[in-house]
């Protein structure tokens, strides 16, 4: 199971070593792709499309990324396998959720490509890499693409481009996406302001990880939202500008704050850093608020601590499943007690 679930260190995407890596965690491209007299997955039975697939592996295996990788059926995985892959987002939670459908999943041994079936498309192809770098990312995903388009037949028309379950991806069927960290603007007050005028001009946004109605760790997801008619290369540009702008203002803020309001901001990174540090019960939304200010204050210059790569590795190390909790048969309070040990030890 080691080509599905590679050591989470190693996980390329993760390693802070792209453009503005402290503020946007990672980039990343899909492509979706459907089989030509197929119906979309939703609708298609069991079986429906396996010489397809075959032939979607056979071609996958000569790409450089995925050779020596062997697909994996989801329904062969441990339940514990397979919440820390959904953790790690090398599956979705649509695929998570209809075993029975059949997945398979194809991960590249440094998990920055990654090959989905019965997904919401009958094929899904993501490419992940470090800081703001969606060009980075669709260069990637576009050349195994190309490797499988001359294996299997897709759905296409003339009109509309490549067909796929989400009209809206109608066309190129590509969408761009990133993760940033917003502190500054959330503790300013403005994050709300700013998502919302980027999201008037053509991109989605939502909470990284959300409960109680917010975005908590102040990680939110950046989208395109269409990709029907717009080439990948306009779709790149105009998303690249978008989020640019987004993490400058964030950038910006930090500057601002650092000389109006620093004190206050000390405070609020110090009391996040002595919890983290001590605490002995920990809630994966309350750690993921104190990293938030922690991270700032490594990042700003106002607190000693790791650097960006182990701030990224360190969210997803939190998640139940990788600290080995079961959420439906354990203690709830197993979590907590593991979750502020795993902290204190991280930072010990």
């Amino acid at each position: 199971m080691t080509q599905l679930l590679p050591e989470i260190r190693v996980h390329a995407h993760l390693d802070a070593v792209g453009p503005w890596a402290d503020p946007v965690l990672w980039s990343r491209a899909d492509v979706g792709r459907n089989y030509e007299g197929l119906p979309f997955p939703h609708r298609t039975v069991v079986g429906a499309g396996e010489m397809q697939r075959d032939c979607v592996f056979d071609a996958a295996a000569t790409v450089p990324g995925f050779v020596g990788c062997e697909p994996v059926p989801l329904s062969a995985l441990t339940r514990r396998e397979l919440q820390c892959a959904r953790e790690s987002g090398l599956i979705s939670a649509g695929q998570f959720k209809e075993l029975n459908s059949e997945p398979f999943c194809l991960v590249s041994p440094d998990a920055s490509l990654m090959l989905r079936t019965r997904d919401r498309d009958h094929v899904r192809l993501i490419a992940r890499c470090s800081g703001l770098d969606p060009q980075a990312a669709l260069r990637n995903v576009l050349s195994v693409e190309r490797c499988l388009d001359r294996a299997v037949t897709f759905a296409y028309d003339d009109r509309f481009g490549y067909l796929t379950a989400e009209p809206a991806r109608c066309g190129t069927g590509l969408a761009l996406g990133c993760l940033v960290h917003l502190p500054a603007l959330a503790f300013s007050g403005t994050a709300a302001e700013v998502l919302n005028e980027v999201g008037e001009q053509g991109l989605s946004t939502r909470g990284w990880f959300e409960s109680e109605g917010r975005a908590r760790g102040d990680l939110f997801i950046l989208r395109s939202r269409r990709s029907l008619g717009c080439s990948e290369k306009t779709m790149a540009g105009e998303f690249t500008k978008l989020a640019a702008r987004v993490v400058g203002l964030e950038i910006a803020t930090r500057e601002i704050l650092l000389s109006s309001r620093r004190l206050e901001l000390e405070d609020r990174i110090h009391r996040a850093s002595g919890l983290l540090r001590n605490a002995r019960l920990m809630s994966l939304s309350e750690s993921y608020d104190h990293i938030s200010f922690t991270r700032l204050g490594a990042a700003t210059g106002l607190l000693a601590g790791p650097d960006a790569a182990a701030w990224n590795r360190l969210l997803v190390d939190l998640r139940p499943g990788h600290l080995g909790i079961d959420p439906a048969g354990s203690d709830p309070d197993d979590d907590l007690i593991a979750r502020a040990a795993h902290l204190r030890k991280f930072f010990s």
